[in-house]
């Protein structure tokens, strides 16, 4: 007796709906990559012409990762660059802070002493 299939198309195709543009390229170099394959083992004469073609989607791919890499790093550094602006900001806030309650103490110590 076959085995049927417990793949869930419905599934997988929502999930396609919302993968992020990377796993979809890894997806479909898998898929030529194991064409390629087949054809080649089969012998068959469409295995040159598809070959090239899995060959460019692989360097597209790596290229693709290192774009996104960068893309990421840059992301970060500019996080890390607003988080430490963020606090040098709040350091002179503090010190201005400091600075006029000193003042509003004064004030108040020469209210005292006029009284």
């Amino acid at each position: 007796m076959a085995q049927q299939s417990q793949f869930n198309f419905d599934s997988y195709n929502a999930l396609m709906k919302t993968a992020n543009t990377g796993l979809k390229l890894h997806l479909g170099v898998q898929l030529i990559k194991d064409v390629v394959s087949s054809l080649e083992y089969f012998d068959n004469p469409l295995e040159a012409e598809l070959r090239p073609v899995y060959v460019d989607l692989k360097d597209f791919q790596r290229t693709y990762k290192a774009k996104a890499q960068e893309i990421a790093e840059k992301r970060t550094n500019d996080k890390e660059a607003a988080a430490a602006s963020g606090r040098a900001e709040n350091q002179s806030m503090l010190e201005a802070l400091a600075a006029l309650q000193a003042q509003l103490a004064e004030l108040k110590g020469e209210k005292k002493e006029a009284a």
